[in-house]
């Protein structure tokens, strides 16, 4: 482990796998399998980019002008995503959190998420990144209310699946989801429509513009398949999560396809969508697993 500006690093290892975590956003920085890359990584000592591997509490994706009602009481976050005039990812993401258990397979990071300016719950969360030679890179979260009032609730993770090579443009996609959301101008959800033909493509994503939420996914657990269709090289991402952000990458070039597991969808403290009430003493857990395949 070293003291850097990603926070200590952890270096994991288990059969072809090796995975680099970070304390700062309990985030993942590289994972490779059989010496090839599986996500888009960062040095130990750069900022990590469009929040890159980064676990996102208390909530994902955007909250609409960073204004919400919980309880009939109207709160203001931050607007961080001044672009889309939104509260995005969270707070937990520049955080940097503690390692609570360590090991040459697996580590678990702690955080207090402290009640703040336009959101006065108090959370405690741990995120623990597991290695196994067979089943890959498993990432568990778990959070629970420490404070006496219910506090809304969502979360999700900020993979960049890249294989180490030019563009995601080679890559081919599948999403088992039946339904895509609808965006306004701000990327917030307007409605839904099937997501046939938008899920699965077939043949290379090309220069396609991908910024997507899904759902009605299978609810007792899901793949979504990336495969390079120049080099053969893939990945699969699998989550029980409800929703997932599909994102082109172009802010970081097109190196990189994130895949976000999310537990609620965009705007979910706006609509209630899928959000998480987490009662007193309540605890909320999430997973998501990332696979190298031949």
């Amino acid at each position: 482990m070293a003291n850097l500006a990603s926070g200590k690093n952890v270096i994991l290892r288990a059969g072809d796998y090796e995975a680099r975590v970070v304390a700062v956003g309990a985030g993942l920085a590289e994972l490779t399998y059989g010496g090839g890359s599986l996500i888009t990584s960062y040095g130990n000592d750069e900022f990590a980019p469009e929040y890159m591997g980064k676990v996102l509490i208390p909530w994902p994706n955007r909250v609409a002008d960073g204004q919400y009602t919980q309880g009939g009481v109207s709160y203001q976050l931050p607007v961080n995503d001044i672009v889309h005039n939104a509260a995005l990812h969270g707070f937990m993401a520049w955080v940097e959190w503690q390692v609570a258990e360590m090991s040459d397979t697996a580590v678990t990071f702690k955080a207090l998420a402290a009640p703040r300016p336009g959101y006065p719950w108090t959370l405690r969360s741990t995120v623990k990144y597991e290695l196994d030679s067979r089943s890959g890179l498993t990432v568990t979260v778990q959070t629970t209310n420490i404070g006496n009032n219910t506090a809304p609730y969502g979360v999700a993770a900020h993979p960049y699946i890249y294989f180490g090579e030019g563009t995601i443009d080679s890559y081919e996609l599948t999403v088992p989801a039946r339904t895509v959301t609808t965006m306004n101008a701000n990327q917030i959800p307007t409605g839904t429509v099937p997501a046939a033909g938008n899920a699965h493509t077939e043949g290379p994503i090309g220069s396609r513009l991908i910024d997507d939420a899904y759902t009605d996914l299978p609810e007792d657990g899901w793949d979504v398949t990336v495969r390079d269709t120049v080099t053969g090289r893939g990945a699969i991402v699998s989550s029980q999560a409800p929703w997932v952000q599909i994102y082109s990458g172009d802010q970081i070039g097109r190196a990189g396809l994130a895949i976000e597991p999310m537990s609620c969808a965009p705007n979910a403290f706006n609509s209630g969508d899928e959000l998480t009430l987490l009662a007193p003493g309540g605890t909320h857990r999430y997973s998501y697993a990332i696979k190298g395949i031949a």
